[in-house]
């Protein structure tokens, strides 16, 4: 699995141009292919404690839309985002261990 990706969850389809997107992509050397699968996610909190948006994006270009976009994956939720508080205690721990904020790399 990739290191976690920023992207907008508002977007169905989320693209994967947004600028911390790229900053995201740059910083850990991921080069976009069709079929590529990323961990994505969208900072969220419930009452000051992390309750990230979680999800797996398929990756593919769009050639409509000329660019890159991930479509959401039935890993989690099936096909939605979830909130970082419904996944299992596992991951949780390793979730908030690697959690892009904490600067460890996600492996």
């Amino acid at each position: 699995m990739s290191p976690p990706i920023w992207v907008d969850h508002n977007d169905p389809t989320p693209r994967l141009d947004a600028s911390e997107t790229q900053a995201d992509l740059a910083r850990n050397g991921i080069v976009l292919a069709d079929g590529l699968r990323l961990l994505l996610y969208d900072d969220d909190a419930e009452d000051g404690k992390v309750d990230d948006l979680l999800a797996i994006g398929i990756v593919r270009f769009d050639g409509g839309l000329g660019r890159w976009v991930a479509d959401i994956s039935r890993d989690f939720a099936d096909g939605a985002y979830v909130h970082f508080s419904g996944v299992d205690a596992a991951t949780q721990v390793r979730w908030l261990r690697h959690r892009p904020e904490n600067g460890q790399p996600y492996a």
